[in-house]
């Protein structure tokens, strides 16, 4: 682990660097930010500062008495590793080149955007020249701006629908600049970037420099003296089993679990043909990865990898590049009839080679079918790159997404013009699974329906200027079903800025496979046509796309059969409808809400009658906003009648019935409940459970009505809990099960003494340990559930 500064400083745009000062503390505080401060000419410094300090910055870089040498950055770096407290900041490299007016004109700097939006001394500005923008930041800003446009329509918002800037180039929009100069005058405490020169900044490790550091270091001297918390004397430890341990983790193949959070790694490196044949889990939280070819690079030697957790790694946008495996010599098609159209939309390679038919190129794209639960958080991944990457991990069944800042996860009328990494994905799996070209497409292109006609139109990626190939495809103008997350059961996106109910119906419907979405702290508001809109998505209608007269023509011609056999017939009664809705969604068995924007009954009403059938259900403010006025667990039970988990809460067989019970007895009485209740599609939900709780006890055999009195009555329990209660003995009663609420009280008063307007009564039984408390006088015992050996608490009102 000797010499890791020896690894080549060839920092790019778009890479990964980090900087810290490797040495004593008093050497980092002294000499750190004055250091920065003059190199970078931020605020508060003027030309004759960095003038007069500008040489001593490389001078400082070379001295021994304030700069560590390559051996003691790298003891330094290894006590990084190993957790010490040793600051490090992280960024990204968005400019190289030579600053205007600066004391050294022929000195490169690299500008350089902090993950930390704080730790910078500007926004990629030297004295009034603009070199660069923090793309990441603006990414940010641009999700909370798009999302806070108060009543205009998100689609008419100037930064809605139009890229924030190319994240290879660094050239920014129109709004992007604007975005900048708001930023800049609002928020004085924002300083995302930096100005560095080389000496300044490190690269990070490869990924098998940081493995042999993690699984084959020892320090040298086994010895460790520990202070006695007693005697205050210092004992002396020895390690016993440090050779079979190192004997152990030198044999890479046979590890199960590799984690390797937080080790500046950047690259995978050179592997020499090392491979992991046992490895099940790897964790690469934290480090300086940026192109997911080295990560690829890394799954493809570990064959039994099923869990990848690349969170905390910003990554830069999937290309042709990453996605493309070994490609063959020339072409193999030949010149078969059946690979001839393929032939013809072929692309030439760089350097004068072969050209290479897209058949062949769709065949080279790299797949990795052992990957079953994949971890992207916080990597500022955009959604086109989550579908490529459902191409990339076929197999996958947990998809995690927090913190990506995502606006959208659109399933329908995909843009696949502009995004030829996943053209060649899905051409390869409509090739692949052999369908018809006439048939519609799920993924469909969104501008091909007007401008294919009847050629195909060509999309072409020039490259060549950034030493890139060119790629040149021919779209098809009807693209055949494509099936995206074949096997993903739960997807998490938690903390993004979610808002569309389309898109999130949309992608219900068509991943057959989901089970649980999660949209914690999400920005979902409340929708007054919620029904009609799930109506029109399993329909396969919905109302994007079907704006203008051609889109609609497209959209109707391009119905599948199922979407065909779906549609509402004339004089089908509205309940087969709402069943038709509640049978696309009925894979959907877990949703969790929580701290969302949704205000209004109406819209939960409206939404859980399309996830009728939900078994597993969160859905609770945030602790530091407004206390709910009511609460809502007694109807969620009541109206979703497969819901077996509230709340991370189980919900047993006595509190459903309490539930339903209570439910049917204010519906006609409560504000709150009669929403809930009202009738949606001809349906409400008291016809359900009526017909489930009463006319059952009408068709009793009339041997049991012939019991009489004798067979209703119950053994409750009365415990007083109120002050001065201890005087008082705890009574058995046997009453009437059909016994007003109203008559219960006037006993209780009887009893304990208690006045009726400051009463309380709560009840519990064996089957629900928590207590319910009981408010409507003018209900029955029967109708809260209150059965056989109850219990029932008085206390009375403070």
């Amino acid at each position: 682990m000797e010499n890791v500064f020896d690894n080549k400083k060839e920092p790019f745009v778009g890479m990964r660097v980090f900087s810290c000062a490797f040495g004593e503390d008093k050497v980092a505080h002294e000499g750190g930010e004055d250091d920065e401060q003059v190199a970078l000419g931020g605020e508060g410094t003027n030309a004759e500062q960095v003038a007069h300090s500008g040489e001593g910055a490389d001078n400082k870089s070379s001295s021994s008495g304030t700069q560590p040498d390559k051996q003691v950055a790298d003891e330094n770096l290894i006590k990084y590793l190993f957790n010490e407290q040793i600051k490090v900041k992280v960024g990204t490299v968005r400019f190289i080149g030579t600053l205007k007016n600066h004391p050294h004109p022929n000195t490169t700097f690299y500008g350089i955007e902090w993950d930390n939006k704080r730790e910078g001394k500007n926004f990629g500005d030297f004295n009034s020249d603009v070199y660069f923008f923090p793309l990441h930041l603006l990414t940010r800003e641009r999700a909370k701006r798009c999302y806070n446009v108060g009543d205009r329509p998100l689609e008419d918002h100037p930064l809605a629908n139009r890229k924030l800037a190319d994240r290879t180039s660094g050239i920014p929009a129109e709004e992007s600049q604007k975005l900048v100069e708001e930023l800049r005058s609002c928020k004085r405490h924002l300083k995302p970037c930096s100005f560095l020169p080389v000496e300044k900044i490190h690269v990070g490790l490869t990924f098998f420099q940081a493995l042999h550091f993690r699984y084959t270091y020892f320090f040298t001297d086994s010895d460790l003296y520990v202070e006695d918390y007693q005697t205050k004397k210092t004992k002396r430890v020895q390690f016993n089993g440090i050779t079979e341990a190192r004997n152990y983790f030198q044999n890479f193949h046979q590890l199960t679990n590799i984690t390797l959070n937080k080790y500046l790694i950047q690259t995978c490196g050179a592997h020499n043909n090392v491979a992991f044949h046992q490895l099940r889990s790897l964790s690469l939280c934290g480090n300086l990865l940026s192109q997911w070819k080295d990560i690829f690079e890394i799954v493809s030697l570990a064959k039994e990898l099923s869990y990848l957790n690349v969170s905390d790694n910003k990554m830069e946008k999937l290309g042709l590049q990453s996605v493309r495996g070994s490609s063959p010599c020339g072409c193999p098609c030949g010149e078969s009839e059946d690979k001839e159209g393929h032939h013809r939309g072929g692309t030439a390679e760089p350097g004068g080679g072969p050209p290479k038919c897209s058949h062949c190129m769709q065949d080279h794209l790299i797949r990795f079918e052992q990957i079953k639960e994949l971890c992207v958080d916080n990597t500022m991944i955009d959604w086109e790159d989550v579908l490529i990457l459902s191409f990339v991990f076929p197999n996958v069944e947990i998809l995690s997404l927090k913190r990506n800042y995502l606006t959208s996860i659109r399933m329908r009328d995909v843009d696949l013009v502009n995004s030829p990494v996943l053209l060649q994905y899905v051409q390869r799996d409509r090739r692949e699974g052999g369908a018809p070209p006439e048939e519609p497409s799920r993924l469909s292109l969104r501008d091909t329906a007007q401008q294919g006609g009847q050629g195909a139109p060509s999309v072409e990626s020039n490259e060549s200027a950034n030493g890139k190939a060119n790629v040149a495809m021919n779209v098809p103008a009807n693209v055949s079903d494509v099936h995206t997350f074949r096997k993903l059961h739960k997807i998490v996106l938690n903390d993004n800025y979610l808002h569309d109910y389309e898109d999130l119906f949309w992608f219900i419907r068509q991943v057959k496979s989901i089970r649980a979405v999660f949209l914690k702290r999400n920005k979902f508001a409340d929708r007054d046509d919620l029904v009609a809109l799930a109506e029109g998505v399993c329909s396969g209608g919905g109302q994007k796309g079907n704006q203008g007269e051609e889109g609609n023509q497209y959209e109707e011609g391009n119905q599948n059969e199922e979407d065909r056999e779906w549609e509402p017939r004339e004089g089908d009664p509205p309940p087969d409808r709402l069943q038709r809705i509640n049978e696309r969604f009925s894979h959907l068995k877990e949703l969790l809400l929580d701290e969302n924007k949704i205000k209004s009954y109406k819209t939960l009403r409206d939404l859980f009658y399309a996830f009728y059938h939900l078994e597993t259900l969160n859905y609770q403010r945030g602790k530091n906003k407004l206390k709910v006025k009511k609460d809502l667990r007694f109807v969620f039970v009541a109206i979703l009648p497969m819901l077996k988990t509230l709340n991370r809460s189980h919900i047993n067989k006595s509190e459903r019935i309490n539930s339903e019970r209570f439910f049917i007895s204010l519906y006609q009485k409560d504000d709150v409940v009669r929403v809930f209740n009202e009738p949606v599609l001809g349906c409400r939900h008291s016809d359900r459970l009526e017909c489930l709780h009463y006319e059952a006890l009408q068709d009793q055999p009339s041997a049991d009505a012939a019991k009489g009195m004798q067979s209703n009555l119950i053994n409750i329990t009365i415990i007083p809990e109120f002050l001065n209660s201890k005087k008082y003995e705890i009574v058995k009663k046997k009453v009437n099960k059909h016994m007003n609420i109203k008559d219960l009280k006037y006993l209780c008063s009887r009893l304990y003494s208690v006045p009726l307007p400051k009463m309380q009564l709560f009840y519990t039984d064996e089957n629900n340990p928590m207590c319910v408390e009981i408010v409507d006088s003018n209900s029955s015992l029967y109708t809260y559930g209150i059965d056989n050996n109850s219990k029932i608490k008085i206390k009375m009102e403070q």
